[in-house]
């Protein structure tokens, strides 16, 4: 396929397999077999000849697949920004972990959903995800320049999240990014339990500074999120926010076909001013 110039700067790549979390907001529609090494491979490569120039491992978890350390050699070998999004329980502290944060991975984001263990494994739907947390946070300090903690907000953890502030600095993290609830897709079962109301979310960024000892903190309201970036499933599919409702997503088809791109790059806007500096 002939590239033509496009907004979209950055792709994400879902292992919508299986997580081993069980977050009841969770977004990502979760279907398929088992990644094939080689079709995600094919992904990669396709994406990076198409134009992207940012390339997301994001969730269920990455960190499952042994391939992975593969993949992100792939994406390098492209020219690609790669960003691995992770819950920390597969990240263990090995001379191979340090290696791939020294050479492969450019951006790592963890959650971090509450200053207590309480309130984030409540957000988590576990009694013990907290702690996972706070020892990969610890052990990753010689890395904090590409670390970004990920905080989701909803109605369970929205007052707490200026109590955070002592706990960011002390990890001090390229950025902390803040998510307004999405009740989309799966997680839209959640709703009752988690939505929170644009007020709410503005009224609890009021009470934040913009940056806490050096760390950046990235505001990321509902609105200005959709149609920022495409997703493809591990089996090639590409699918984006729905254009006309919110809660669900649009499956276009297969990465592999220049008409899915082509209807991709008419639809899919620029990345959020928030987050572009993510990948300077």
């Amino acid at each position: 396929m002939k590239t033509t110039p496009h907004l979209s700067t950055r792709i994400v790549l879902n292992f919508a397999h299986r997580c081993n979390m069980s977050c009841e907001w969770c977004y990502v529609p979760f279907a398929g077999e088992r990644p094939d090494l080689a079709v995600c491979k094919r992904i990669i490569e396709r994406s990076a000849a198409i134009g992207f120039k940012v390339f997301t491992f994001g969730g269920g978890d990455p960190m499952l697949y042994e391939f992975l350390p593969e993949l992100i050699a792939s994406a390098k070998n492209c020219g690609l920004f790669v960003h691995v999004d992770t819950n920390g329980i597969g990240l263990q502290h090995t001379d191979a972990t340090v290696s791939l944060l020294t050479q492969g991975i450019d951006l790592l984001g963890l959650p971090l959903d509450g200053p207590t263990a309480d309130v984030h494994n409540r957000m988590r739907s576990t009694e013990s995800h907290f702690d996972v947390a706070l020892d990969r946070l610890s052990w990753l300090r010689p890395f904090m320049a590409k670390v970004k903690i990920n905080t989701f907000v909803s109605k369970c953890n929205v007052d707490t999240i200026p109590e955070m502030l002592p706990l960011i600095a002390r990890f001090g993290p390229s950025r902390w990014s803040l998510y307004q609830y999405w009740p989309l897709s799966h997680g839209k079962t959640a709703m009752t339990r988690h939505v929170i109301t644009d007020e709410q979310f503005s009224t609890m960024i009021g009470k934040l500074p913009p940056v806490i000892d050096g760390v950046r903190i990235e505001v990321n309201p509902l609105s200005v999120r959709r149609l920022t970036y495409p997703f493809v499933s591990h089996d090639g599919t590409i699918y984006i926010h729905d254009e006309t409702d919110d809660s669900s997503y649009k499956m276009l088809g297969p990465i592999f076909d220049d008409v899915v791109i082509t209807e991709l790059f008419a639809k899919c806007g620029t990345e959020r001013e928030e987050a572009k500096s993510r990948y300077l």
